[in-house]
């Protein structure tokens, strides 16, 4: 059909390569903008953080194995457990990658993962499950604490069954959490169909077609279901932290409880937070929180690192503190003669 307009009137503009206003399906031709860049960072930090935790965990498994003092041994099993849970979770960084942005009052979590353009309810699944091992990850270093504590200052044997069964009692607060996830964001059927043409050019997004994008979670900071997910995970976490500040009672994983702690306070609270921001979050605050779950991406990549800092024979690995003599001792010398040998080198240092 003819456009009722004068023909005239529309040949002095030239012909953008890059107008897309009625082309949905070049969508990934959008306007240049640093922003633009946000899907590519994205999957550079994500692919980034799953190769790298991959390795320094498999690293830190070797070290558990083969350089774990008699000490360590009681230790052994529950750093094992925490490569598992980051092995776990890595996957699932590695496969949903997700973005949060803000679009017309809607608090979005949109997917950036191979798995991007599969429809619901698989989507909101794999992006539940993301949440779902973000928490588990940050909030059970809680029971390491009390079986150290039992263990250490109750002289308590734990066995193997009570252990894993302070595990499932965590896993089933985080899995009600999970449910409370489902109710409060499943994403209406009539917002999945809408048109998100301007959230893909944001996020530059490399998509054939706008229909292929999909919305993960969705809320908005009007609902109640939101504010109670939030109230809850929230509360876990601060008696979590109560509880693992309580059992500590030895110094050799302070610098971990630290780091749990600061995780907890820089990530989990940050990242809740965002998410109850009004309808009139300005386009500043959406284009910078869409940066918001990258630093969450990097707790396995930081758990195993802070091991072997902390624990001395893992770090001895790498620093070769252990020391050899100048004038080894043998045999055919005496003593004296060693003392004398050694306070000559310490009066040449």
């Amino acid at each position: 059909m003819h456009s009722s307009q004068p023909i005239s009137s529309q040949t002095p503009k030239k012909l953008n390569p890059h107008h897309h206003g009625k082309c949905p399906n070049r969508v990934r031709h959008a306007k240049a903008s640093p922003w633009r860049l946000t899907s590519q960072l994205h999957t550079i930090n994500e692919y980034s953080v799953a190769i790298c935790g991959f390795c320094l965990n498999i690293l830190l498994i070797w070290l558990i194995l083969k350089k774990s003092v008699k000490e360590m041994k009681i230790y052994s099993k529950i750093l094992l457990q925490t490569c598992f849970i980051d092995f776990v979770l890595l996957t699932f960084i590695g496969s949903v990658q997700p973005i949060y942005i803000v679009s017309d009052g809607w608090n979005l979590m949109v997917p950036n993962g191979p798995f991007r353009t599969i429809g619901h309810p698989w989507n909101f699944l794999l992006m539940a499950s993301w949440f779902f091992m973000v928490h588990i990850s940050i909030s059970t270093n809680c029971v390491p604490f009390i079986y150290r504590y039992l263990v250490i200052c109750r002289s308590r044997a734990v066995s193997a069954f009570q252990y894993f069964l302070m595990l499932v009692a965590c896993a089933l607060v985080i899995t009600v959490y999970f449910c409370l996830l489902t109710w409060s964001t499943y994403p209406p059927e009539e917002q999945q169909n809408r048109n998100y043409t301007a959230v893909i050019q944001i996020l530059g997004m490399k998509l054939d077609h706008p229909s292929q994008f999909r919305v993960g979670l969705m809320t908005t900071s009007k609902s109640i279901t939101w504010l109670l997910t939030c109230t809850y995970i929230t509360e876990y976490g601060i008696r979590s932290n109560r509880i693992s500040d309580f059992h500590a009672c030895s110094q050799l994983f302070d610098y971990s409880c630290v780091w749990h702690k600061n995780t907890k306070v820089c990530s989990t609270r940050i990242a809740e937070l965002t998410k109850t921001r009004s309808e009139s979050t300005t386009k500043l605050y959406s284009n910078i929180a869409v940066f918001a779950t990258i630093p969450l991406h990097w707790v396995p990549l930081f758990n195993p690192i802070v091991t072997i800092w902390v624990i001395k024979p893992y770090r001895r690995v790498f620093t070769c503190t252990a020391r050899k003599p100048i004038f080894p001792i043998s045999t055919g010398v005496s003593g004296t003669a060693a003392s004398a040998h050694s306070n000559a080198g310490n009066t040449q240092d």
